[in-house]
Order: C-alpha cells, then sequence, then structure tokens
C-alpha cells in the first residue's frame, strides 16, 4: 500500500472514530441539556432565589470543571482513558432522570452537583482522544464536527422535555431522559473499537508552551462574563414566560452552538485563530439581548450566546490541541476545563448578586468581563495567533 492509500485509510478511521463518539455524545447531551433546560425554572418551581440558583448553577460548574485536571492527568498517566469515560459518563447521565424523585432544593442540588462532575470526569480523556483524531482530519474540523453531534442531542432533549413539561409538568421532563441515558452507556461500549491508536506512549517532557496558558487566561475571561442558562430560565420564569417554551428557547441556542461549532471549527483549520474574538463578543451581545431586550429579540440573544459556546466548545480546544503535544493533552484540557470552571463559578456569583439588584447591574458587569477579554486578546495577539 502506497503512502497515499495509508493517509486516506488513517483519515477513514479517524472519522470513523470521530463519528462513534459524536453519537456517544448525541445521546449524553440529549440526557442532560434536556434537564438543564428547565432546572432553573424547575429551582423557581421549588422555592429557590436567583442568588442561590447562581450558586447551585455555578458551584454545580465549577465541582465538574474542578475535577478534570485530576481526571485529564489521571487519563495521561495511566493511560487508561476510557477507564475515567466509563465511569464519567455513568454518573454524568444516571443523575439526570433521577431529578424526577426530588422534591427538595438541596436533593435537586445534589444531583445537578453529581451530573457535572460525571462530564468533568470523562471530558479531558475524551478530548485527549478526539484531538488524537485530529492528528489525521485537523483538530478545527474534528471540534468541529463532535460539536455538531453533541448540539443534535442538546436540541432534541431539551423540544422532547418541553412536550412532557406541558403534558405532564417538570417531573415527567426529568424521567423521559432515562431512554437517552441508557442509550449513552451502549453507544460508548461500541465506540472503543474504532479507537485510533496513538503515535507515541509515552508523555511529552516539559512545561507546557506559554501560548497555553495565555488561551487558558483568555478562556477564563470570556467564560466569567457568560451567564449560566440556570440564570436566564430563572429571569424568564419571572418575567412570566410560557414553562414549555423556556426549553423550546434553550433548543434554539443548542441548535445555533451546534452549527457554529461545525462551521467555525472547519474554518479556524484553514483561517487560524482569529475566529476566537468572536467568543467574547457573542457573551458580551447575548447577554444584552437575554435580559434586557423586549419580546421576540430574546430569542435573538439565546442564537448569539449559542454561537458564543461553540466557539468556545470547538475553536478554544482546537487551539489547545495544536499548542500542546501527544500525551499532555489529557493534563492540557483538564487545566484549561478547570480553569474555565472557576471562571464561571465566580462568574455566576458575581452576575447572580447582581440580579438581585436589578437585570441592568447584570448586564454591565458581564460587559465590562467581556470587554476584559477581549482587551487581553488582543495583548497577547502576537503569541497566540495560529495561521492555517
Amino acid at each position: 500500500m502506497n503512502e497515499a492509500s495509508v493517509q486516506i485509510a488513517g483519515r477513514r478511521k479517524a472519522w470513523r472514530f470521530i463519528v462513534a463518539l459524536g453519537v456517544v455524545s448525541l445521546f449524553a447531551d440529549m440526557t442532560y441539556e434536556g434537564a438543564r433546560g428547565i432546572i432553573g425554572a424547575y429551582f423557581y418551581e421549588l422555592g429557590a432565589s436567583a442568588l442561590v440558583v447562581g450558586v447551585i448553577g455555578g458551584g454545580a460548574e465549577f465541582l465538574g470543571y474542578a475535577v478534570r485536571w485530576i481526571a485529564g492527568r489521571g487519563a495521561d498517566a495511566s493511560g487508561r482513558h476510557w477507564l475515567f469515560m466509563y465511569a464519567g459518563y455513568a454518573l454524568n447521565v444516571i443523575a439526570v432522570p433521577c431529578l424526577a424523585l426530588t422534591g427538595t432544593v438541596g436533593a435537586a442540588a445534589a444531583l445537578v452537583a453529581g451530573e457535572r462532575i460525571g462530564k468533568g470526569v470523562r471530558t479531558p480523556p475524551r478530548d485527549a482522544l478526539l484531538a488524537r483524531a485530529g492528528e489525521r482530519v485537523g483538530h478545527g474540523a474534528t471540534f468541529g464536527a463532535h460539536e455538531f453531534f453533541d448540539q443534535v442531542g442538546a436540541l432534541a432533549g431539551p423540544l422532547v422535555v418541553a412536550a412532557l413539561v406541558a403534558l405532564a409538568g417538570y417531573r415527567a421532563g426529568f424521567a423521559i431522559l432515562a431512554i437517552p441515558a441508557v442509550a449513552t452507556l451502549v453507544a460508548l461500549a461500541f465506540a472503543r473499537r474504532f479507537e485510533v491508536k496513538p503515535k507515541t506512549t509515552t508523555p511529552a517532557p516539559g512545561k507546557f508552551p506559554r501560548a497555553f496558558w495565555l488561551w487558558v487566561v483568555f478562556a477564563m475571561l470570556a467564560t466569567a462574563g457568560f451567564a449560566h442558562f440556570a440564570l436566564i430560565a430563572f429571569d424568564l420564569a419571572k418575567i412570566g414566560f410560557a414553562p414549555a417554551l423556556i426549553p423550546v428557547l434553550f433548543a434554539v441556542a443548542m441548535a445555533a452552538e451546534g452549527l457554529a461549532g461545525f462551521v467555525f471549527g472547519r474554518m479556524s483549520d484553514r483561517t487560524g485563530s482569529a475566529l476566537l474574538a468572536g467568543f467574547p463578543v457573542c457573551g458580551l451581545v447575548g447577554t444584552v439581548l437575554l435580559f434586557l431586550a423586549p419580546g421576540w429579540t430574546r430569542w435573538v440573544g439565546a442564537v448569539v450566546w449559542g454561537v458564543g459556546l461553540g466557539l468556545q466548545a470547538a475553536v478554544v480546544r482546537a487551539e489547545i490541541a495544536r499548542t500542546v503535544p501527544e500525551g499532555r493533552r489529557g493534563e492540557a484540557f483538564g487545566i484549561l476545563d478547570a480553569a474555565m470552571g472557576a471562571a464561571w463559578f465566580a462568574g455566576s456569583i458575581v452576575l447572580g448578586a447582581l440580579y438581585e439588584l436589578s437585570p441592568t447591574a447584570l448586564v454591565i458587569a458581564a460587559v465590562a468581563i467581556e470587554s476584559a477579554a477581549i482587551a487581553w486578546l488582543i495583548a497577547s495577539w502576537p503569541r497566540l495567533r495560529h495561521r492555517a
């Protein structure tokens, strides 16, 4: 077999693995994103305040992100990426339908935290395996395609939940998500047979490149200014938005995230890293529209908010994969995710507290944080820019 044939076969194998993990993520996202679309409104029904919702949402995200450094480092050191993925996916999806059995803020908060921790355990080793496949087909294309599968599930889940909430209430919406939860674990068992083997089995020595840490700071700033959807849903419920429409609006945002991740991920392989300026810009514009705009323009805000998350999920990770060598990527993704989680936790507390004063105060703070992210990107650009 000549070299060209070997490369074509390698690319096909990589794409089979990307699609297999994409199907896993489709079912997983259908499960937990279906729940996220109504969890803020559910907490409102249980009697929680905006500050409590901000603390629960941000705290759960923080726990989920905080464990990622440990999971990524452990997966790289042991080489047992699949063990971490099996454990993480199981906790991630099983916690969701159990929300149907809760009736107190504390019980629901514990399950939300458990779901986020499960996602944290499985995400860095999964991203490391995807980055390995990306060596053959392009990192932007890899993470963009994976994000597309993610958001197909993230679109379907809230729509299914919306129908159940309209017919039978919040607990029925949570209960139906047991079906995609089981499908996630079945698909994961099949995905392993398509794994792309590493080119090297030894961890890369030395420190992370300086550009990696610059990207981490940028991602922290841009993420801190993004309002958590639990707080967005809380605001929508407070202003009288129909409960069944809240997960539909979330589904619209997830559709925008998936399409943006797919398109901009592939573009980043050709255009370089300049696309990431759109991440904080979307956070800034989306927050203004979601909390201050009248009527139908909140739907526009959801689209902009989703596009920003698509840039985060696909292009930020592609840049980390390009910057960090094979053998250290699990740890690198874990550090990145832990840092973003800490930033989102702090930002959620600040934005939740400011929301108690007024939605305008929340928006002013978000605009200031996202402006700082833009300023950091401009100042660091000579060391960060990646050309295709």
